[in-house]
């Protein structure tokens, strides 16, 4: 998966949280706070609806040279979430 260079900066800021720290009168761990309000993983599977797109390159593309040329290629897949579940029980995933 990929993620913002914005959401990563604020994650490793709250898992360097390591100690409590108090809000509205409560002692919380602010990582430990994250993890309670996000959804479970295996949670979404079954209510996941939409297609991914799962790529490599994709922006920029994979360079290299083949049979001497310089060449650029952009490797992806798209996969519909309710056909993955059905098929492995699990949303469509990198």
């Amino acid at each position: 998966m990929s993620f913002g260079d914005s959401y990563l900066k604020h994650l490793n800021v709250l898992g360097n949280v390591g100690t409590p720290v108090e809000c509205n009168g409560q002692k919380i761990v602010p990582i430990q706070f994250l993890a309670k309000m996000v959804p479970d993983p295996s949670s979404l599977g079954p209510r996941t609806k939409s297609r991914t797109f799962i790529g490599v390159g994709v922006g920029v593309g994979v360079k290299g040279i083949k049979e001497g040329e310089q060449k650029t290629i952009y490797c992806y897949n798209t996969c519909d979430h309710k056909a993955c579940y059905q098929k492995v029980g699990s949303q469509a995933i990198s």
